[in-house]
């Protein structure tokens, strides 16, 4: 990762091509530079605790860390609270498993209509990906997971 002033396109593109994790331009706000840190230490996590033989989707799921999605960054939309949206993105980190929007809601205790409405904007970010729960009987249940 590398925390620079110099924004020459030489310089950027050399260091990407070398590997570099992250390059962040000063100057930068604290929450990119906590978004780059957080994105690493799951990264290096991601690589390092794995036991089991690798599978693609959990391989593009820990190299996609090393990508940023702008929109992540930018304030959100009318009608999603940034602390509210930190609180859910903290109990995505807190449970290692895909959550429903019912169970976050119920961990920090707002309605399953919100938790889903601040989830699917987690989605559009692409800070999250979602798969469904298609074992009980009904209707298959979305769950969702921060990248």
């Amino acid at each position: 990762m590398i925390l620079s002033g110099d924004d020459d396109p030489d310089v950027v593109r050399g260091c990407v091509c070398l590997g570099v994790f992250d390059y962040l331009i000063k100057p930068f706000s604290v929450e990119r530079l906590e978004h780059a840190l957080n994105a690493y230490f799951q990264y290096h996590q991601g690589l390092t605790r794995r036991a089991n033989p690798w599978r693609q989707k959990d391989l593009d799921m820990v190299t996609s860390l090393r990508g940023i999605s702008p929109r992540a960054l930018e304030d959100p939309p009318k009608g999603i609270q940034r602390k509210l949206l930190e609180k859910i993105r903290t109990c995505m980190r807190n449970n290692r498993e895909a959550l429903s929007a019912s169970a976050v809601g119920e961990t920090i205790g707002i309605s399953r209509s919100t938790a889903r409405r601040y989830l699917e904007y987690l989605l559009e970010t692409g800070e999250a990906t979602f798969e469904y729960d298609i074992s009980s009987v009904g209707r298959p249940v979305k769950l969702y997971r921060l990248l």
